[in-house]
């Protein structure tokens, strides 16, 4: 099976959603997925990586962000001037984290969580002195 990020950039290149390239696929109703298996990652910097948690035929996505203090994500933006509704919950599993939405600050802390519409700009960031672990979901996922 080909890894995510490889689907990504093949349906960027044929400015085509990832659903479509896969939809005539054949998937297990079950993906189970061991810590140490994770078949994907995004490095948005030396301080900052997400590993790809959920099978690659969801029609959501979810993320488990690893971030050290003093990291920060760059400014994301989900696709708009669609019907499709991107939204996004971040899950707080340990530390705590900053995050920007639409030049808002949120300061989260080990259980809280955030949903919202992800087509405003945001990003993540540790301003705090230990690192912080978030499941991130995105739904509909999208790139």
């Amino acid at each position: 099976h080909p890894r995510f990020s490889t689907l990504v950039k093949i349906s960027q290149l044929l400015e085509m959603p990832i659903l479509e390239l896969i939809e005539d696929t054949e998937f297990e109703d079950i993906f189970f997925l061991r810590r140490n298996k994770r078949f994907d990652s995004f490095m948005y910097n030396d301080k900052a990586y997400a590993d790809i948690v959920t099978s690659p035929n969801c029609s959501f996505m979810s993320l488990e962000l690893h971030i050290q203090p003093g990291g920060k994500t760059r400014t994301e933006r989900s696709p708009e001037g669609n019907k499709i509704k991107y939204e996004k919950c971040v899950y707080i599993v340990s530390g705590r984290l900053r995050i920007n939405i639409d030049n808002q600050e949120y300061n989260l802390t080990q259980r809280d969580s955030i949903t919202f519409s992800s087509s405003q700009p945001h990003y993540f960031e540790n301003v705090f002195k230990q690192r912080c672990i978030a499941l991130i979901t995105l739904s509909p996922k999208h790139f």
